[in-house]
C-alpha cells in the first residue's frame, strides 16, 4: 500500500501541468530552437510533505502558491534574456508557515550582489503565501544559453537548506532549549503533519484514517496517554497491517509522542530500532531523520555531563556528582541514565556512611518508577527483591550485548523482540515481529511463525479481533507460545543464577 507515492505522483503532475504550457519545462521539438532563458521548478521537499504544506490541490494555499510562481518564473526569465554567456542560476524559495518566505540566489557562476538584490526582489518573499503545517522548499532553476557547462560544479554562493539551518540553531542553544525545541517540533510539526496525511489516504485504510484522526483530536498541551494512542488502540495495530513495507508509519507515531511528552531516549530506542526497515520513502522517514538528527544532538551533551557526574562518583565527590545529577534532571527530567546514576552515587555515599540498609535502599523504588517511565527497556536495574525482578533486571543487560555484530542484525532483532515480550513490553515486541514478517524472509529468522507471535501480542494488548483476519489455530498457537517463553526462561543461564537447580 505505497498510497503516499500515487499521491504525491498526482499533484506534481497537475503543477507541471499548469506551469508547463508557459514557461518551458519541456523538451523542445527537434525543429524549434531551443529557449535562450530556461526555467524548471524543483520541489526539494519531499513530495508527501509538500503536497500538505501547498500542493493539494484542495487546499487554499495550491491556488496562492500557482498564482504567485508563475509570474515569478516570467520575471526570473526576462531577468536574463538578454544575457550572452552561459550560465545557471537558482532561486531557492522556502514558505513558512509563520512568517514570510526567505529568498535566496545562487549560481554557476556566482551571480552578482546586483543580480541577487534583482532577483530577490521579483521573488518578492513578502507576497509568497504562507505553507501549511511545515516549511516548503523549492527551487527554480534557469538554465541560460543552455547553462553553465560544469553542471557537476557547485553553486556559489552554497545553498543550504532549512533543516541544515534549523539544525545549526539547535546546536547552538541550550539544554533546556533543545528540550523545548524537541517538544515544540513534535506538538506543531510532526504531529499535525503526520494527522494530516494519515487521513488523507485511501478510506479502505480505516485503520490508518483513524490514527490520523486520533492525532488530530490530541490537545497542543499536557502529557500524552501515548499508550491509550498506539498499545491499547485496534487502530493503531490496524494501520501497522495495512502500511507498506519500509513506511515507518506505526514508529513515527511512537517517536514523536515520546518526544512530545520529552521522552527522548524512549524515543530514540524506537527510531534506532526500526531504522533497518526504513526504506526513506515518506514523510515519516524524513520525520524520524530529523528526530534523529537533533535527539542525537540533545542526548550527546545529556549523556557527556553524566559522565563526568561519573567519575566524581569515582573520585568519591559524591556531593559534586550529585550536583551533576540534578543539574541533568532539571533541564531534561526523563533522563534514565541520570536517575540510575544518582540513585547509585545516593547508595554509595549511603554504604560508606554504614547507614541501615533499608536507608540506604530507600530511594530505589521512586528511582526505578521514574526509570521505566522515561524508558521502559532501560538496561540497568539497581538491585531486585524477588526471582521476577532477578530475572528482568539480568535480562535487560541482554539487550546491551545486541546490535555489536552487523552481519547478526536480525537475528539480534528477534532476541529484542524476545526480551521486550518477556520484560512487558508487547506492543515494541509487536512492531519488530511484524517488520521481521514483512521485510525479512522466513529461513532468516529460522522460519518462526512471526504471525503468531504478532497475534499474541495483540491479544495481550486488548486487540483480539485483528487474529480473525488470519487462519490458524490461534489459541493453540498462543499456548504454544507460552510454553515457549516458560522454556526460554527454563533454560537460559539467568533461570540457574536466581533459583538453584535441586540435586537429584
Amino acid at each position: 500500500m505505497n498510497f503516499e507515492i500515487t499521491r504525491r505522483s498526482t499533484l506534481l503532475l497537475g503543477l507541471l501541468l499548469l506551469i508547463t504550457p508557459q514557461f518551458g519545462l519541456v523538451a523542445a521539438d527537434e525543429n524549434e530552437k531551443p529557449k535562450k532563458v530556461e526555467s524548471a521548478l524543483v520541489i526539494m521537499t519531499p513530495m508527501d510533505i509538500a503536497s500538505v504544506a501547498v500542493l493539494d490541490e484542495t487546499s487554499p494555499a495550491h491556488d496562492a502558491f500557482i498564482e504567485w510562481v508563475k509570474p515569478v518564473f516570467q520575471a526570473v526569465e526576462t531577468q536574463f534574456a538578454k544575457e550572452t554567456k552561459k550560465r545557471t542560476v537558482v532561486v531557492q524559495v522556502t514558505l513558512h508557515p509563520d512568517r514570510e518566505a526567505d529568498v535566496a540566489v545562487a549560481g554557476r557562476p556566482a551571480p552578482t550582489d546586483e543580480e541577487i538584490k534583482a532577483i530577490r526582489k521579483l521573488a518578492h518573499g513578502d507576497k509568497a503565501p504562507r505553507s501549511r503545517i511545515v516549511d516548503c522548499v523549492f527551487r527554480i532553476s534557469t538554465k541560460i544559453n543552455g547553462g553553465d557547462p560544469d553542471e557537476e560544479k557547485p553553486l556559489s554562493p552554497e545553498l543550504e537548506l532549512p533543516g541544515e539551518q534549523r539544525l545549526a540553531e539547535f546546536r547552538a542553544a541550550s539544554a533546556p532549549e533543545r528540550l523545548a525545541a524537541l517538544k515544540r517540533w513534535a506538538r506543531t510539526e510532526a504531529i499535525p503533519l503526520m494527522a494530516e496525511i494519515a487521513t488523507g489516504v485511501n478510506p479502505k485504510y480505516e485503520g490508518v484514517r483513524n490514527v490520523g484522526k486520533a492525532l488530530k483530536a490530541l490537545s497542543s498541551k499536557g502529557a500524552i496517554d501515548i499508550a491509550a494512542l498506539t498499545d491499547k488502540n485496534p487502530d493503531y495495530w490496524r494501520a501497522m497491517l495495512e502500511m507498506a513495507p519500509g513506511i515507518p508509519l506505526i514508529p513515527a507515531v511512537q517517536v514523536v509522542l515520546h518526544t512530545a511528552n520529552g521522552e527522548i531516549n524512549a524515543a530514540r530506542r524506537v527510531a534506532q530500532t526500526f531504522a533497518p526497515f526504513d526504506r526513506h520513502q515518506s514523510a515519516y522517514s524524513v520525520l524520524l531523520s530529523e528526530f534523529t538528527a537533533r535527539a542525537n544532538v540533545f542526548l550527546e551533551d545529556i549523556e557527556g555531563r553524566i559522565r563526568k557526574g561519573i567519575a566524581l562518583n569515582d573520585a568519591g565527590q559524591f556531593d559534586k556528582a550529585l550536583e551533576v545529577y540534578d543539574g541533568v534532571l532539571k533541564d531534561y527530567p526523563q533522563s534514565p541514565w541520570a536517575h540510575y546514576e544518582r540513585f547509585q552515587t545516593v547508595l554509595t555515599q549511603g554504604l560508606q556512611a554504614k547507614n541501615a540498609p533499608e536507608k540506604t535502599h530507600a530511594d530505589w523504588a521512586k528511582a526505578r518508577k521514574a526509570i521505566l517511565k522515561a524508558d521502559p527497556l532501560y538496561t540497568s536495574m539497581a538491585e531486585a527483591t524477588s526471582p521476577d525482578e532477578l530475572y528482568d533486571l539480568l535480562l535487560r543487560k541482554q539487550i546491551d550485548d545486541l546490535f555489536k555484530d552487523k552481519t547478526k542484525t536480525i537475528r539480534d532483532l528477534l532476541r529484542y523482540a524476545d526480551i521486550a515480550l518477556d520484560l512487558g513490553q508487547p506492543g515494541f515486541a509487536a512492531m519488530i515481529y511484524w517488520n521481521l514478517v514483512v521485510s525479512v524472509k522466513p529461513k532468516e529468522y529460522d522460519n518462526r511463525e512471526l504471525v503468531e507471535h504478532v497475534l499474541y501480542c495483540l491479544e495481550q494488548l486488548g486487540a483480539r479481533e485483528i487474529k480473525q483476519n488470519f487462519k490458524g489455530d490461534h489459541a493453540a498457537e498462543f499456548k504454544r507460545i507460552d510454553a515457549e517463553r516458560a522454556r526460554r526462561r527454563s533454560e537460559s543461564p539467568l533461570d540457574r543464577a536466581i533459583v538453584p537447580k535441586k540435586e537429584p
